[in-house]
């Protein structure tokens, strides 16, 4: 068996890097060569059993770009740089493509089809295999005894792709082969480190070798006249990003190596199609000639086509294409991005299986507000858009799309193989950080951080007006989730009962989730999970002489008025605040939050009312949906609603007058976001501001990626906890009557909250 550690050694890069010969065109030996560099790039290529992709051996070798050749200051055509950061970027293509092993592996498999398999058992395991044998799913590849298959398949091991891809083998092991159903890339990097010139590379690829994964395969198909044929779909939200990306393409398929003059006459690259057609927006090109035959004209040429499409106003601008590629360019400025992805999807499967690649390439510091919104989405919600899934290792918030930061960029610190000295590049890039930091002007900074990012959330602070401390609530998000074992960080999940009190009198009693079954809504929501979520404390309600003092409490809740939808990725959002000092615990702090969204509007709300009633806290509640008010009316509970606010500057002269809660129009909203940061960034006198007092990490994460046109159902509840606070402190006792019936915590404090 092959020895399981492998042999580690470091494969030189000029292994891989291949300067090509000048063959006269009517050799022998020139056919033989071109063939050779053909399969090269169809199957990608083996040196020391180590494997490069194909699309990579392309970009690697034939692959032209502009660049500052030797130094110059002006650009011209050049070969472009085999680094570490290509390497990850073909290995990433290899898996969305549908990797699944190589053909000469006699004991590995990266089927995900088998993965799923060993995890079955008895009938279940016998009728799954045999379905997926009939199905072409399981092949001979997946087996370690091929000439008894189907009779009695073994299957091989199972090893994750994306690690055995990158292993270095103790021997060559042949094809890649690609039956795991395809996926998307949703890919984020740092500014000017090649992100185009790889993209041009894909579709220059897919274009001119037809799709193909087997060279074999592909001649077979061409000598029975019915050669592969690829379908390639180019978009952006403006023609202005596609046209710069199918510049780069159409320079790559013009100045393909291999061309050659000999005695006058012209002969083209062994790789060079005819094609015709035009590269213009809302147009294609197809590789296809009509020439002049006995008895009529008829069409040459494999039909692949590369589309070039504007979205701007039309998600549906893939429609009428089966493409097995699309390049959406610069989705940092796709307004309309998840309802594109949403209208290309089923062109890019054939039933159930999936078998094109959807690639969104995006830029820190490029976009705005809306798009990073949807691109936000995307990115740190992946599976619910196709695609690959990565570990965030930068900021631990779970799984995201493929991203790329800024210390990858830094050529200086490369080594002579492309690799790059990670801890020397930060070093240079952390001491410029901190001169920019320190300096007058804070914009700078920001602008260093979005520009070139080193974590995914940098990236995305373009959103246009994020008025928060980014900077700021980052580093505490990483301590909460780095002391999520504590239990006062993590709080305490559960829920709230009804319970025979004295006098067969209802009381409110918490129930604690000894069992850990409850789990509160994370950020950005799944909408194809359970969002039913549940309460969450982090400090249960202070009694003084055994109730609760009133205006200890208050909530800000941001409601919805439907039941469960599932296309609908809005939560109710409602938070307890602690407003001042008491004889134990901290004070002007969110104590509680109920962020969820059960299967009916009638359980959320009553939930919120519990909420309200176990912390004796008033609510002051969004009130453009009046389910709640209904529902509190109801109950008779209309007392635990807070009535409108009077101290904004934006609702001065309004003729809307609800009574309880309070309207959000964007000037209100705009007043809330500036009382909400001034809270955020009050100094505690400790050395902290009051966001080290947020213990919400899914508050925190929103408030991080708050933007205008987005859905931040927390930040909106939180601020209406700070508007709540502020009107609050306007109220002022007109007559203190002290006797002997008064609550002894009023003697110990100078707050007073009129009843």
């Amino acid at each position: 068996m092959i020895d399981e550690k492998k042999h580690q050694k470091t494969v030189p890069r000029k292994n891989f890097i291949h300067n090509i010969e000048s063959l006269h065109p009517l050799s022998i030996k020139y056919i033989k060569y071109w063939k050779t560099i053909k399969r090269s790039c169809i199957e990608g290529f083996w040196s020391e059993g180590k494997y490069m992709p194909g699309v990579l051996y392309f970009y690697a070798n034939l692959g032209r770009i502009l660049m500052h050749v030797n130094g110059a200051k002006t650009k011209s055509v050049g070969r472009p740089f085999l680094r570490d950061i290509e390497w990850e970027k073909a290995y990433v293509y290899l898996e969305a493509k549908g990797f699944s092993g190589f053909a000469e592996d006699p004991y590995i498999t990266c089927s995900e089809w088998v993965r799923d398999l060993l995890k079955l058992k008895g009938e279940d395991y016998t009728e799954e295999l045999e379905d997926l044998i009939l199905r072409k799913k399981i092949t001979a590849y997946d087996v370690t005894n091929p000439e008894e298959f189907p009779s009695n398949p073994k299957l091989k091991e199972y090893k994750w792709a994306r690690m055995y891809m990158r292993e270095i083998q103790v021997k060559d092991l042949g094809k890649a082969l690609y039956y795991n159903n395809a996926r998307n890339i949703c890919d984020l990097e740092t500014r000017r480190i090649g992100k185009s010139m790889m993209a041009a590379a894909i579709i220059e690829h897919n274009f001119l070798f037809d799709g193909a994964t087997d060279y074999d395969v592909y001649l077979e198909a061409s000598k029975n006249d019915a050669g592969l044929s690829s379908e390639t779909l180019v978009g952006a939200i403006d023609a202005k990003y596609t046209k710069d990306l199918l510049s780069k393409v159409q320079m790559g398929l013009d100045h393909l190596p291999g061309s050659t003059i000999i005695n006058g006459k012209y002969y083209p690259s062994p790789l060079s199609k005819l094609f015709r057609g035009s590269f213009a927006i809302g147009k294609y090109v197809e590789a296809a000639m009509e020439v002049k035959m006995d008895g009529g004209w008829k069409t040459i040429g494999s039909r692949s086509k590369i589309h070039n499409r504007s979205f701007a106003d039309n998600p549906l601008a893939g429609n009428g294409t089966g493409p097995n590629l699309v390049v959406l360019e610069e989705m940092g400025f796709m307004t309309n991005l998840e309802d594109s992805l949403g209208a290309i999807k089923d062109a890019t499967y054939e039933g159930s299986d999936k078998f094109g690649v959807i690639l969104m390439t995006g830029t820190g510091g490029q976009g705005n507000a809306a798009a990073i919104s949807q691109a936000k989405n995307v990115f740190y919600d992946p599976k619910a858009f196709d695609c690959l899934e990565f570990e965030d290792v930068w900021e631990e918030s779970g799984s995201i799309g493929y991203f790329v930061p800024y210390q990858m960029r830094m050529d200086e610190y490369r080594n002579n193989e492309g690799v790059i000295n990670q801890e020397k590049a930060l070093v240079k890039i952390n001491k410029k950080r901190e001169e920019l930091r320190l300096g007058k002007s804070p914009k700078a900074y920001y602008s260093e951080l979005q520009n070139n990012p080193l974590t995914p959330s940098e990236a995305f602070m373009i959103d246009d007006r994020n008025l928060f401390p980014v900077a700021e609530m980052k580093e505490h998000l990483r301590w909460l989730k780095s002391n999520q074992h504590d239990g006062f960080v993590k709080g305490s999940c559960g829920e709230l009962v009804w319970m025979p009190g004295d006098n067969d009198k209802l009381e409110i009693e918490w129930k604690q989730d000894v069992k850990n079954r409850l789990i509160p809504c994370s950020y950005p929501v799944d909408k194809e999970r359970d969002n039913t979520g549940c309460i969450q404390i982090w400090e249960h309600p202070q009694k003084i002489g055994g109730s609760v003092p009133y205006g200890l409490y208050i909530a800000g809740t941001d409601p919805y008025d439907q039941d469960q939808a599932g296309s609908s990725a809005s939560l109710g959002s409602t938070f307890i605040y602690k407003t001042f000092h008491t004889s134990e615990g901290l004070y002007e702090w969110p104590v509680a939050e109920y962020t969820a969204r059960p299967s009916t509007v009638k359980e959320h709300h009553e939930n919120i009312r519990k909420l309200l009633t176990y912390y004796n806290a008033k609510d002051l509640y969004e009130n453009e949906r009046n389910t709640l008010k209904m529902h509190f009316e109801h109950k008779n509970c209309l007392y635990l609603l807070a009535k409108t606010p009077t101290i904004l500057k934006a609702t001065e002269g309004s003729k809307v007058n609800r009574q309880y809660g309070i309207h959000m129009t964007k000037q209100i909203k705009t007043e809330l976001e500036f009382m909400a940061r001034d809270w955020l960034m009050e100094d505690r006198g400790d050395g902290k501001m009051n966001l080290h007092m947020v213990y919400s990490i899914p508050l925190l994460e929103e408030l991080i990626r708050y933007n205008e046109t987005g859905n931040f159902d927390r930040v909106i509840s939180f601020m209406l906890v700070v508007l709540h606070k502020h009107q609050n402190h306007r109220i002022r006792v007109q007559e203190t009557k002290v006797g002997p019936k008064i609550d002894p915590f009023f003697s110990r404090t100078k707050t007073f909250y009129k009843k």
